[in-house]
């Protein structure tokens, strides 16, 4: 095939395409305004009406719920998340942990009820030499 036959080629091609636009524009509306009867409904309010219930009623999604996932970082600068400051443990407090290890309490218990990790019960431990370090 040469250069002109197929620059007319693509001329006739164009005219089709644009004789099979415009009988779509002259169809078109005509068959829309007609899908109300052809599903039996009475009217055009009533069958968009039930098109918008039946968009209403979505499957549910699967996976997690929307911004509970990972966060992706985003281009800008962010303040970086304060840290929570470290917490003291006092010398009542300590007493209060000899006490309890002595009476033979687990060190799980004993940071439970200290409210402190059971990291910090074993350095308290290491600590008041209860303990081999």
């Amino acid at each position: 095939m040469n250069f002109t036959a197929t620059l007319q080629e693509r001329a006739t091609l164009k005219k089709t395409i644009a004789s099979l636009e415009a009988e779509i524009a002259t169809t078109l509306p005509r068959e829309l305004a007609g899908l109300p009867q052809a599903y039996g409904f009475e009217s055009v309010e009533s069958f968009v009406k039930a098109v918008q219930l039946a968009s209403r009623n979505k499957p549910k999604r699967r996976g997690r719920p929307p911004g509970t996932g990972k966060r992706v970082a985003s281009s800008k600068k962010t303040a970086t998340p304060r840290r929570r400051r470290q917490g003291k443990i006092s010398d009542a407090m300590k007493a209060d942990l000899r006490k309890r290890v002595e009476s033979g309490q687990t060190g799980a218990a004993i940071a439970k009820a200290l409210k402190i990790s059971l990291a910090s019960v074993h350095n308290v431990k290491k600590e008041l030499g209860l303990i081999r370090a």
